[in-house]
């Protein structure tokens, strides 16, 4: 099992890069007593206020977003943004996990927004790993993440 960013999915499904190419299926986030919730990330466009070409960066804005350009993009490996994208029949028959990942991302949040973030992420990284591997017992793993995640909080006040 591995839970993974979508850009990362294309390439399990090619025979170029991958030697799991239909051994392999996709789901949603597994869940116990609570639905499975996935993390959702960031990439922001924005036009500063004092922009001179706003009406410019508006235009390319909003020709980059259309459909047509994220489905030349989706075409390229990257996960599209717009739900009509996804839900393209050409791009599913291409990409099988689309529908999944529609359905994760329409039940996921967003991840925390700090600027210690990188840092929260790599601690809680690290002793999971180390849980995984059997290398420390799980509920100690996650102390110990709490404890070095609550040090980073407490840094930044």
């Amino acid at each position: 099992m591995s839970i993974n960013w979508p850009a990362w999915i294309a390439a399990m499904d090619d025979p170029s890069k991958s030697k799991v190419v239909s051994r392999i299926s996709f789901a949603p986030m597994p869940a116990g007593r609570a639905p499975g919730v996935g993390e959702l990330g960031s990439w922001l466009v924005a036009v500063p206020a004092a922009s001179k070409h706003s009406a410019d960066a508006f235009d390319f804005i909003f020709w980059a977003t259309d459909a047509p350009q994220l489905k030349q993009a989706a075409l390229r490996g990257n996960p599209p943004t717009r739900r009509s994208v996804f839900q393209s029949p050409d791009l599913i028959a291409k990409f099988r996990a689309f529908p999944v990942q529609l359905a994760s991302l329409e039940s996921a949040r967003p991840r925390p927004r700090t600027a210690q973030w990188n840092e929260i992420e790599n601690a809680f990284g690290i002793y999971l790993s180390k849980a995984n591997a059997g290398a420390m017992e799980p509920a100690e793993a996650m102390r110990d993440a709490a404890r070095d995640i609550a040090q980073i909080v407490a840094r930044a006040k």
